[in-house]
């Protein structure tokens, strides 16, 4: 599907495209006024030191000759050196003074006395006589002014900058144009795709409009394409799956509301949030009512029930609520509509929500007048009765926890799969810009603080695209390609491939016959990785790993990785295979979550403790070639 309005470059779509161009520019101008600048000084360093030398070549070239000619007082003389040291470079200003006792008088002077004088030298007049002797009879001053200096930056800076302005607009306007072309337009369709996409489209395919040439291979845009268009068909299958477990569901919730019917039960449902109460056509039919003669009000059940059974069923179901009872289990007597009293057995339980608080209360009603006078027979029948609600409501739970977990996972596949190449391009410009920056300031001029900034930076980058590969490692898991293994020597293979601290000892322990099992090489180093790396963690870097296969009598093989860590808490056993789970600062919970799916591809299991005197072990259990997997031993 292709979007022609992608085409359009410079619309209010194209923010990544302006974003792209503002950063470039203002990259390229802070480097230009940089570099410019750092120019500049060095023009004007050169100028000045022009100065110094124009004042260095008179003092070596016309104070000798000055002081010759003032001394003879040949004034025309004088006058032709000092227009000739007046061209000197931005030399303004020369005067030639008569030292007399009641102070210099000026003799001659050349050029504008009111001129600015930045620089300004005075070189003493000295004559050397055969017979008088050597003796100073006056003074020549030469002033220099730098606003010939500052012109000259001026105009220099303004052609510098007008020139790398326009170079840079054209190149920011190319990579503008680039950019919009080859990735931006399809950024732009594919939003477009996902957005028009819904339940009822599931097999239009994502198709982007490209040119493919003789040796075209795919590139990042083009795993995108083929990521979106698997999440599709993951999403088409879970959905097919979710509806085969809805109808599941319904099937067992008529089954049930059956039961309940034909048994006589009746059933209440009070909301603790709106204090609203449900009673089923059972619950008032064991009364002799039908459905419309009661209503669904407090004050009904209050009515028909005897005054003392109100009072202490109220009594147990606060204690219910106030956490002091496990469930509410009650007989009472209820006023029938013929006027005979009803024995009935109430049970209730609470359903929390997410953060602990009760916000429902359901129960049943159960007739049990005619089974008084068979009271083992009625506990019995109860116990049957309760086993059988407590089971259809575990059933129901875990349905719905694998409903979540799967939704969890698509959402987190479809998150993976949109932004991992918008995240993956910004880094890989970071990588390279600051591998360009080391390079640019690889001849050592760089100072200590610079380096650590380059390694954070690196570092950094480093660590955010191993979190996209773990998203997408999660959520896009293939089928494991299998092929036979020495359990042992692949063990080992994994674990020289780690690399460790030195501050890490390492222990195996293999048994000295081959155990063989059917396994994806790749994955299964991932798995273990994941654990191994965790250890590390765990350890502070410093301890003991012990790895250990074994093949009991279940017909498995066993692979056992134990750390010489604080462990693992009791509270996190049931949670730390759980996707986003983790206990560590800089961690995001998907490592084990991975491990635990590449075990469960292989038809193995897996299961985290805590080693006697501290430490934690993971133990995976996979099938030994041409078995299947079993419980650990």
């Amino acid at each position: 599907m292709e979007n022609s309005q992608g085409s359009v470059i410079f619309t209010k779509r194209a923010r990544l495209s302006r974003r792209l161009l503002i950063n470039v520019v203002s990259i390229s101008a802070f480097f230009t006024l940089l570099t410019t600048g750092f120019q500049l000084y060095i023009e004007y360093d050169r100028d000045r030191a022009a100065i110094f030398g124009s004042m260095q070549f008179i003092e070596n070239s016309y104070v000798r000759p000055i002081s010759s000619s003032a001394f003879l007082l040949q004034k025309k003389q004088v006058r032709l050196l000092l227009r000739g040291a007046h061209k000197l470079q931005d030399i303004v200003y020369l005067e030639v003074s008569e030292m007399k006792k009641s102070g210099n008088r000026v003799w001659i002077t050349q050029g504008n006395p009111k001129a600015r004088r930045d620089i300004t030298r005075i070189f003493p007049l000295v004559y050397d006589d055969p017979t008088m002797g050597r003796f100073e009879f006056g003074t020549l001053l030469a002033s220099a002014s730098l606003e010939g200096v500052y012109k000259r930056l001026l105009n220099r800076s303004l052609i510098i900058l007008g020139l790398n302005a326009v170079k840079t607009f054209l190149a920011s306007l190319c990579i503008l144009i680039f950019i919009q072309f080859r990735i931006t337009r399809h950024l732009v369709n594919m939003a477009a795709y996902t957005k028009k996409l819904n339940l009822e489209q599931l097999n239009n395919r994502l198709v982007l409009s490209r040119k493919k040439t003789k040796v075209f291979e795919p590139d990042e845009l083009d795993k995108v394409v083929c990521a979106i268009n698997q999440m599709q068909s993951r999403i088409k299958a879970d959905i097919s799956r979710r509806e085969e477990a809805e109808r599941a569901l319904r099937a067992s919730e008529e089954r049930f509301d059956l039961a309940m019917r034909f048994a006589n039960d009746g059933i209440y449902d009070w909301n603790l949030e709106t204090n609203e109460i449900y009673y089923s056509a059972g619950w008032k039919k064991i009364l002799g009512y039908e459905d419309d003669e009661i209503r669904n009000e407090f004050s009904e059940w209050e009515r028909l029930t005897r005054p003392e059974d109100v009072k202490d069923s109220w009594s147990m179901m606060n204690e219910l609520l106030d956490g002091k009872r496990e469930r509410f289990e009650k007989e009472f007597r209820m006023l029938h509509k013929e006027g005979h009293w009803v024995d009935i057995l109430s049970r209730a339980n609470i359903v929390c929500s997410d953060e602990g608080k009760p916000v429902r209360v359901v129960g049943t009603h159960v007739d049990i007048s005619a089974l008084k006078r068979a009271e083992e027979q009625l506990k019995e029948y109860s116990g049957r009765l309760e086993e059988m609600v407590e089971e259809s409501t575990r059933e129901l739970r875990e349905t719905q926890k694998e409903l979540l977990m799967k939704e969890r996972l698509a959402v987190l596949g479809h998150l993976a799969g949109s932004i991992s190449h918008e995240i993956r391009n910004p880094l890989a410009v970071i990588d390279s810009s600051v591998y360009l920056l080391k390079m640019k300031f690889g001849d050592g001029d760089e100072d200590e603080k610079t380096l650590r900034h380059f390694g954070s930076i690196t570092s950094n980058v480093k660590k955010a695209t191993a979190i996209i590969e773990s998203l997408l490692n999660l959520t896009r898991m293939e089928k494991p390609r299998t092929e036979t293994h020495n359990f042992s020597d692949l063990a080992t293979e994994i674990l020289a491939s780690v690399k460790l601290p030195d501050t890490i000892e390492t222990i195996t322990d293999y048994p000295e016959d081959d155990v063989y099992i059917n396994a994806d090489a790749e994955q299964i180093r991932m798995a273990l990785k994941n654990i191994i790396k965790n250890a590390v963690q765990a350890m502070d870097g410093s301890g003991t790993i012990t790895v250990s296969v074994r093949s009991p009598e279940t017909g498995t093989a066993e692979l056992v990785i134990s750390d010489s860590g604080p462990g693992i808490s009791p509270e996190n056993h049931e949670e730390i295979f759980q996707p986003l789970f983790t206990t560590k600062a800089q961690g995001i919970g998907f490592g084990l979550s991975i491990t635990k799916m590449i075990v469960e591809k292989h038809g193995g299991m897996i299961q985290a403790s805590s080693a006697v005197g501290g430490g934690a072990v993971f133990a995976i259990a996979l099938p030994i070639a041409g078995k299947g997997a079993k419980n650990f031993g």
